[in-house]
């Protein structure tokens, strides 16, 4: 979906990646995070602090509270601070905010 700043408004760490990511190629960790968070029946998941997988049921209401301006990330992993945040499937409240 988008960078965000904010890594620490996310509590539950699905996974750490952090020493298995290729850097050429992202797709693997990425989807690994992604199985984590489906197994969890989560919709939301992030990816952040260069490997951490991120989730949780109230994602939704916590991963942009503080936007995006300063955020980075590369390659779908978000870098220091920041989080890339994914969703398995539509998400209206996701679109919404994005398009404002």
């Amino acid at each position: 979906m988008a960078c965000f700043v904010g890594v620490d408004n996310l509590k539950e760490v699905l996974g750490d990646f952090t020493n298995e990511i290729k850097w050429d190629n992202t797709n693997e960790i990425v989807k690994k995070c992604a199985n984590l968070a489906h197994a969890k029946s989560y919709t939301l998941f992030a990816m952040g602090k260069d490997g951490l997988c991120l989730s949780g049921a109230d994602m939704k209401q916590k991963y942009y509270m503080s936007g995006t301006y300063g955020a980075y990330c590369e390659d779908g992993i978000g870098k220091g601070n920041s989080l890339f945040v994914y969703s398995l499937g539509k998400h209206p409240s996701c679109l919404s905010f994005m398009s404002q």
